[in-house]
């Protein structure tokens, strides 16, 4: 694994089974594109990419420091209102 272990699991054990289903789904198919990561090894890293689900395109953030989660976003509804939600910030890891 090219990142964290403990990030990826962190994220992944945040979601329901449907999530992970539905983001692995999203992946299989061709709809998540990296657009810029920033990479010095597995515990530091910085990545954007862009999720189309449906007729809606995401803008998904993530940085890693240390080991641990320095900053994350995501423009998608279910983030903005709960401002936790990791759906789309997995979908993102599973690029890496």
């Amino acid at each position: 694994m090219v990142i964290n272990e403990k990030v990826f699991n962190e994220i992944k054990d945040s979601l329901t089974i449907d999530e992970v289903n539905r983001a692995n789904e999203l992946y299989e198919n061709g709809k998540v594109k990296l657009n810029k990561i920033n990479y010095t090894n597995q515990d530091n890293f910085v990545v954007y990419a862009e999720i189309r689900d449906g007729n809606s395109l995401y803008k998904a953030y993530l940085s890693v420091s240390n080991g641990e989660i320095l900053d994350l976003n995501c423009d998608c509804d279910k983030y903005k209102s709960t401002f936790w939600s990791l759906f789309c910030i997995f979908i993102l890891l599973l690029l890496l």
